[in-house]
Order: C-alpha cells, then sequence, then structure tokens
C-alpha cells in the first residue's frame, strides 16, 4: 500500500496514472526518461514534471492529443521563445499542463542534451537514441514504458555533468544503484559516443566514487 501524502504538495498518483494510461490508450511510443527515488507516481512534488521521450514519428500525434484532452501547451524555459536553440535538425522541447489536476509534462522527441557552454539544445548520438526504443522496458507494476537501464546510467551521467554542471546526492544514488553496468561494452560504448577519449577517465572516477573531481576534470581534458 502507497504513502499517504499530502495533497496540497503532492500530485495525486491518480492523476499521473491517468496522463500514462492516456498514452497507453492513443498508442503513443514514450518512454519515462527518469524517475528519481522513485518519485512517480506517489511523490512528484507540485510545481515539479514528467520528463518523457516520444518517438519522433508520434511528436505531432502526442501533441494533438495533448490538446484534444485539457492539457495546454505553456511556454518553454529553455525553449525557442527564451532564446534557446535546437541544433542538427532536433525537434524543440514542448511542454504541457493540465487544467484541471495541474500535472505538468516535459516532452523530447530525442534523448538530448544541454550544450556546456551556450544556450543550446544537442540530442544525443543516433545509436543511442535507437537504443532508447529498441531496448524500453515496460513497469509491469507502475504501467508505464521506461527508458532502458544501460541507456538511463548514461542520460544520468550526461545531465549532472552538461546540464546540472554538478553531481547532487539524488542523482550520486541513482547512479551508484546502476554502477556495475559500467564493465559492460555496450554502456562503454555509449559513453565513447558523448565522452570520446575521456570515457576511460570518466569510468573511473565514478567507480571510484570521485564524483566531485569529475566536472574539473572533463573541462581541462585535452587529448579529446
Amino acid at each position: 500500500m502507497g504513502q499517504i501524502l499530502d495533497n496540497k504538495t503532492f500530485y495525486s498518483s491518480e492523476s499521473i496514472d491517468e496522463f500514462f494510461s492516456l498514452l497507453e490508450q492513443e498508442k503513443i511510443r514514450y518512454v519515462l526518461i527518469k524517475n528519481i527515488k522513485n518519485e512517480l507516481p506517489e511523490a512528484l512534488k507540485k510545481g515539479k514534471d514528467i520528463d518523457i521521450v516520444v518517438h519522433p514519428e508520434d511528436y505531432k500525434l502526442y501533441q494533438n492529443v495533448m490538446a484534444r484532452h485539457h492539457y495546454i501547451r505553456l511556454i518553454h524555459p529553455e525553449g525557442r521563445g527564451a532564446g534557446w536553440r535546437f541544433l542538427y535538425g532536433m525537434d524543440e522541447n514542448v511542454k504541457y499542463q493540465h487544467l484541471r489536476t495541474g500535472i505538468q509534462v516535459d516532452a523530447y522527441a530525442q534523448l538530448c542534451t544541454k550544450s556546456i557552454c551556450m544556450n543550446a539544445w544537442l540530442p544525443l548520438e543516433k545509436e543511442i537514441n535507437r537504443a532508447v526504443w529498441e531496448n524500453k522496458v515496460w513497469n509491469d507494476e507502475k504501467k508505464w514504458w521506461e527508458i532502458n537501464e544501460e541507456v538511463l546510467i548514461l542520460y544520468l551521467v550526461t545531465r549532472s555533468i552538461f546540464e546540472k554542471q554538478r553531481f547532487t546526492e539524488e542523482y550520486i544514488e541513482e547512479i551508484e544503484k546502476r554502477k556495475k553496468l559500467l564493465c559492460k561494452p555496450t554502456v562503454q560504448g555509449f559513453f565513447e559516443k558523448v565522452f570520446f577519449r575521456f570515457t576511460n577517465e570518466l569510468i573511473a572516477l565514478i567507480e571510484a566514487r570521485r564524483y566531485e573531481e569529475i566536472i574539473g576534470r572533463y573541462m581541462r581534458f585535452e587529448d579529446y
């Protein structure tokens, strides 16, 4: 039985379940990108959003479905209207809020990251984005599709370096849960698509739990 949480602070789990049920009902291909500390569906604080990747072929359909089911499109704080650029033909991220429940959803047509030095979004390499769809995982308990663990650990590290520019305790905890995957050739291959020759050093720092050194070492790395 789930926790009973203050509905003034948290979104109801029923409203979150409704959102994922809608995606299934409309046959939209998607994956939940992350679920830090298992905050979904019962402990998502109001003002935070659900992050999903929608298959590029379903991206327009997704936006139509949102409009038909009482979701309003918000001005994205990191969208074109705020001066952000979307490089390499990447679609702009879209953010919606349900009129009744207030739930906010941030959707991407590709797994992506921010540029570390300018207001721009970059899609992750095509092979990584293919793996998002080829290896997605159905969570039978929660009734939603999730990103596979091998891609997820890459995303957690990439987001910490490029977007957050720090490793928070929450992200470290999630990375530590999956650290054993770093020895897998497929995971190392994904890391090399993003971090190139820094990959071995990066993995060694993670394995040694020296997270506080990673960003500084990455920014000073010369043999890229």
